[in-house]
């Protein structure tokens, strides 16, 4: 069959009617057509054609806003104890004691690596939790506490501030979360201030270490206490758990005794482990989706086949919205087999020679390529040429309109391959179970 190559693509943005008038006759004024592919002496002979490439993002490049996740903390009303008759604070004229938990207003706190506490990657943003697949913060959190008299006038104030910072692990369900209180602000009335810290979590989740320091540390003004809580779930093959991790804050003066914790924190994004996928169980944040990279300096004609298809066709798949991991391996032989084992695929021995697959877009592995078909998707070549670029090649038989929802790409075996180990890995992981989202960034 005749071979044409590509005049420069269109977006996806163009109306699907003008894409398709234009991409018709660019080929007419290129001398395209069967009746072109009829008259050459080499009908897969690609010399003397037009020649369109895609400008490639940088090597390095990729969209982070799906990577992070950012959420602020938000306000307690004002909780207040009594203080015990005979107790000091009783018999100073105190009757009772209250803490209010706001965010630290972000002009009092930058941003900064993991809260400055333990060593979690995510970069945080002040007042509030962030978050990305293996790692989260909790950065400025204030507790003031606050002593009144009996006509409800404040005493005397002190200002405590709590900084997180927790560590999932990919290949264990045991994982970690460092914990800093600080003492920053105080009053003739609240000098100093006792404060002890217990941690628990949900469902089959329990902690191994619960209190990050032992007992009630006292601080006085900027002094910090700090320490490491554990966590550990177990679960057997094939199971996986959503688990939510919640800090209780016991803050008193020195001669009283805690009633109730004086501010609770609850990490408001679940934690799932897991025991499916890889040969270790692990733990994510499974509200982050991951993105997948894959560089064309890498992964040739595999990873062109995906970039032309995210540019080009109506769905842009794994680029303006995601791809979604499809588990069930008998459906993902059935997805391969209707796109490239079902006989309407034929090698290109003279283009691409002995090596040519068919490598298909989306991937057989995602919910996305459950229905799609050879006659329906859209067929290219993605060829290197002599410079060094990448031109991509149609069938004159087979001309894409751009309103295809997959494509099947003419990828010499070993890039093909590759490629499908990369997404192996990259679902091993990033723990993707099954129906979980997942970009894929093309770079040059």
């Amino acid at each position: 069959m005749g071979i044409k190559r590509m005049p420069r693509l269109l977006p996806r943005s163009l109306p699907t009617l003008l894409l398709s008038l234009l991409l018709l006759a660019s080929l007419c004024l290129l001398g395209g057509g069967p009746a072109a592919a009829a008259g050459s002496s080499d009908p897969n002979d690609l010399d003397g054609m037009g020649r369109a490439t895609l400008d490639l993002p940088p090597a390095g490049a990729s969209d982070a806003d799906d990577v992070q996740q950012v959420v602020p903390l938000g306000s307690s009303g004002q909780e207040c104890q009594v203080p015990d008759e005979s107790s000091a604070q009783a018999r100073s004229g105190v009757a009772k004691v209250c803490t209010r938990t706001t965010p630290i207003p972000a002009s009092e706190l930058k941003s900064s690596k993991g809260s400055d506490v333990g060593a979690a990657a995510v970069t945080c943003t002040p007042g509030s939790w962030t978050y990305d697949r293996f790692s989260s913060c909790l950065s400025g959190a204030r507790v003031t506490y606050t002593l009144y008299d009996d006509k409800g006038a404040p005493l005397g104030t002190a200002v405590l501030t709590l900084n997180g910072s927790m560590n999932l692990n990919a290949t264990s369900t045991a994982w970690s979360d460092t914990l800093t209180v600080t003492l920053t602000s105080t009053s003739a009335r609240v000098p100093s201030l006792n404060v002890a810290l217990n941690a628990s979590c949900s469902s089959k989740c329990t902690t191994t270490t619960a209190s990050p320091w032992v007992g009630a540390r006292t601080l006085t003004l900027n002094q910090s206490a700090s320490g490491t809580v554990r966590y550990s779930t177990t679960l057997t093959t094939g199971l996986s758990d959503e688990t939510t991790t919640k800090y209780s804050l016991f803050v008193t003066q020195t001669g009283t005794i805690p009633i109730d914790p004086s501010a609770d924190f609850t990490n408001p994004r679940v934690i799932r482990c897991d025991n499916i996928v890889s040969n270790n169980p692990g733990c994510v944040y499974p509200s982050i989706t991951p993105r997948m990279t894959l560089s064309v300096a890498t992964y040739g004609g595999a990873a062109m086949t995906y970039f032309w298809a995210q540019e080009v066709l109506i769905d842009g798949w794994g680029k303006d919205q995601p791809l979604r991991r499809l588990a069930d391996t008998s459906i993902q032989d059935s997805n391969r087999y209707n796109t490239c084992e079902n006989g309407v695929y034929v090698k290109d021995l003279v283009n691409v020679g002995a090596n040519d697959s068919c490598d298909e877009f989306p991937f057989a592995a995602t919910y996305e390529a459950t229905g799609r078909t050879a006659v329906s998707c859209a067929e290219i070549l993605p060829l290197k040429e002599d410079d060094g670029t990448w031109g991509i090649y149609w069938y004159l038989s087979k001309v894409p309109t751009g309103n295809e929802r997959c494509v099947i790409g003419h990828v010499d075996s070993g890039s093909n391959s590759l490629a499908g180990t990369a997404l192996s890995n990259f679902t091993q992981g990033q723990r993707l179970l099954d129906l979980d989202k997942y970009y894929l960034d093309i770079t040059a």
